[in-house]
This record gives structure tokens, C-alpha cells and sequence, in this order.
């Protein structure tokens, strides 16, 4: 008796699986609506759109996987989140940290972070973004050891005005003069 053998066109999968296969294996996670956006908002001074900013903390070819992200606690304080999009024709993975609509402050945080990534930097996003990660989080699983009480963070500015007011100095320098007078 002769046993009979599947033919190979019954175990291989049907070209389309094959392909459907690789690409769920090395397609990029992206949103729901499988969009690629650009990363980076090209700069149209005419526009009327109000002033939208993040703090871009790492940008990469590679998938950004929860575990390598620092869980600190200034993140409970702000949106962290991982944007996909193209930029010179590459598809990049920026984890972002917003939203900011101050450059002082977003720099001021932006420092802060520092200790913890290699170059973060604060960038400006479209309306349309703020939008799609408006709730939606990621949460970093590296643990830290942080106690969840922030490092104070200041602003580095001048002051805007002088420490010593014009009055105190025009009394200072009368004093000043009366006592040079009296030991003449």
C-alpha cells in the first residue's frame, strides 16, 4: 500500500499568508488608523495655530519598548507618549513627553530630564497630534528607585527688576555723603 503524501501546494501557506505573516513581524506599531504622519511640524510663520510643545526624549529607528523607559515620577505629571512617523524617508519612534505651550517651561523640564536621557529637546508638534495623544499614555516600567518627589526646578532668567530699589540707593548715597562730610 501506498501512503499517501499531502502535495507541497497543501502545506505551504498561500503566498498572502506568507507576506501577511512577515509584515505583522516587522511592521512598526502605529495607530489605529495606520497613518503615517511626518515627526517633525514644518515651520509656517503665517499660520494662526497656537504654540504646541513637547520634550522630545529619545528618536530612533528601533521600536521604544516600555521597559527601557525610566519610570519617573514627573511623567505622572505630563502626557509620556511614542509617536511613529517618516521623516527622510525613514520610519522613526519618538517618545515624547507634553504638552507644553511655553518654551520656559518645557525647557526648564527639559533640563531636568537630561540627568536621565542622552538629548532631550524641546520641539513643537501640529494640533493634530496633541489631539491623537491626548489620552492615550505610555508607561515606563524601568525601575528607578525615584520616591516621587521632584528635584526643585527653576526657571534661569534675569530678574526683571534690580534687588535694591532706586530709593534705597538714593538713601544710601545721601547716608554716604553726610558721613564723608562730618569727618572733614
Amino acid at each position: 500500500m501506498a501512503s499517501k503524501q499531502p502535495s507541497p501546494a497543501a502545506s505551504a501557506p498561500s503566498p498572502a499568508a506568507a507576506a501577511a505573516a512577515t509584515a505583522s513581524v516587522t511592521a512598526p506599531m502605529i495607530d489605529s488608523t495606520q497613518t503615517m504622519r511626518a515627526l517633525i511640524v514644518p515651520q509656517d510663520p503665517s499660520a494662526p495655530t497656537e504654540k504646541l510643545l513637547v520634550i522630545q526624549l529619545v528618536l530612533s529607528e528601533q521600536e521604544i519598548a516600555p521597559e527601557s523607559v525610566p519610570d519617573l515620577a514627573i511623567f505622572k505629571e505630563y502626557r509620556l507618549y511614542s509617536a511613529v512617523g517618516h521623516h527622510e524617508g525613514k520610519v522613526l519612534h519618538a517618545l515624547r513627553l507634553g504638552f507644553f505651550s511655553d518654551e520656559g517651561p518645557a525647557e526648564a523640564v527639559a533640563g531636568y530630564l537630561r540627568a536621565f536621557f542622552d538629548a532631550p529637546i524641546v520641539t513643537r508638534i501640529s494640533t493634530e497630534e496633541r489631539e491623537r495623544f491626548a489620552h492615550r499614555r505610555l508607561s515606563a516600567k524601568k525601575g528607578t528607585g525615584e520616591t516621587g518627589v521632584h528635584a526643585r526646578i527653576e526657571l534661569a532668567s534675569t530678574p526683571s527688576a534690580p534687588a535694591t530699589s532706586l530709593a534705597d540707593l538714593s538713601a544710601r548715597t545721601r547716608i554716604g555723603s553726610a558721613k564723608s562730610g562730618q569727618g572733614r
